[in-house]
């Protein structure tokens, strides 16, 4: 359940059952009755990265040409690695400014 006045964060991940009574930030792992944060997904220098990221530019014929590349484990990824990777997906800007 998800209370009305209340924002989710872009990438975040609900638990079956938990009820949000308040706002939470984007790529966090939410749960509970109340939910609170129970993690987050990436760390805070990659969740920078990945909130300017233009999911928009995902269409249809994009994610079945390069499924596999959308698949790739970023955790185990430098910023600068990361960066590089969603330049050349055309999904950041390639005059990305590091944060």
């Amino acid at each position: 359940t998800i209370l009305s006045a209340v924002t989710i964060g872009q990438g975040s991940v609900i638990a079956a059952g938990s009820i949000i009574t308040k706002s939470f930030p984007s790529y966090s792992i939410i749960g509970g009755i109340p939910a609170k944060i129970i993690g987050k997904r990436f760390s805070d220098e990659v969740i920078e990265i990945l909130v300017n990221v233009d999911f928009s530019k995902l269409s249809q014929p994009k994610i079945k040409k390069e499924l596999n590349e959308l698949y790739k484990n970023l955790k185990v990824m430098s910023k600068d690695q990361i960066i590089e990777y969603l330049i050349s997906l055309d999904l950041l800007n390639k005059s990305y400014n590091n944060i």
